[in-house]
């Protein structure tokens, strides 16, 4: 895209420069009535002028699209509550949890990870990755994807399928998230 509208210029350019200051190497038919041949100094101008507005346009948007992708990956809770072999729950940090732990969500909280429903049903509001305002009744074998959050009374067991490390700290976060962020590459500040 560059070479063509570089290439553009330069010609217009060139062609301007030269009718400027040699009008009378042209034939007639291409003069006005005063002998000068028309030039394209503003054409040059302008295009490059839009390029240049474009490109501006581009970042600020990829900007907009940075800020949206964090402030998505900030949606997800930190820690989540583990129920143990003897059925007491636990709050550990998400890079604890490993495939087959047992997660508990009350309602009100976050799901922390990407998993199925093992017991209970809940209202999940999954809004953040879908957009869709009504919420979603979700029961055992239903997936749920993390950062949404657990809305109605009835508490849920999760069973953690996976993780996915994301950042360079051994954060764990959720891979729908994570693939969201991936397909976004957040620009640095």
């Amino acid at each position: 895209m560059y070479t063509l509208i570089g290439l553009g210029v330069l010609v217009a350019y060139a062609f301007s420069l030269f009718a400027t200051f040699s009008p009378s190497a042209f034939p007639a038919e291409m003069r006005d009535a005063h002998g000068m041949v028309g030039v394209y100094f503003e054409v040059a101008a302008v295009i490059i002028a839009l390029v240049l507005f474009g490109e501006w346009l581009e970042l600020v948007a990829r900007g907009k699209t940075s800020l949206a992708i964090r402030h998505l990956l900030g949606l997800a809770p930190k820690t989540a509550r583990r129920i143990r072999a003897d059925g007491a729950d636990e709050d550990v940090p998400l890079n604890e949890l490993v495939a087959g732990d047992r997660v508990r969500v009350r309602p009100g909280e976050k799901v922390p990870v990407d998993g199925r429903i093992l017991e209970g049903t809940s209202t999940l509001e999954e809004s953040m990755l879908t957009g869709e305002p009504l919420p979603v009744d979700k029961g055992p074998g239903d997936r749920v994807v993390g950062a949404t959050i657990n809305q109605q009374r009835r508490r849920a067991r999760l069973h953690r399928l996976r993780c996915a490390i994301f950042s360079p700290s051994p954060a764990v976060e959720s891979p729908a998230l994570t693939q969201v962020a991936r397909s976004h590459p957040v620009t640095p500040r």
